[in-house]
């Protein structure tokens, strides 16, 4: 997800992230958020089920497992 491109908020919740302001908001108060924090979020928001996925991947093995992905925050 690009930050400098104009994008819809992006409803979950009471909360709603607006990428393109860089804003977070719980029942419309902004939420106080750190640039790292809110890339995260934007992150996990882009494709949820690809990160439960490979949580349920890691949980699964028996032991700690690293994860990466090519998209780093």
């Amino acid at each position: 997800m690009n930050l400098s491109s104009p994008v819809s908020p992006i409803r979950f919740g009471v909360f709603e992230i607006s990428p393109g302001t860089g804003e977070l908001r719980k029942q419309g108060l902004k939420v106080k958020l750190g640039q790292q924090a809110f890339k995260l979020l934007l992150l996990l928001l882009d494709d949820p089920e690809k990160h439960e996925r490979e949580k349920n991947s890691a949980n699964n093995s028996g032991r700690p497992t690293l994860l990466s992905t090519s998209n780093t925050v």
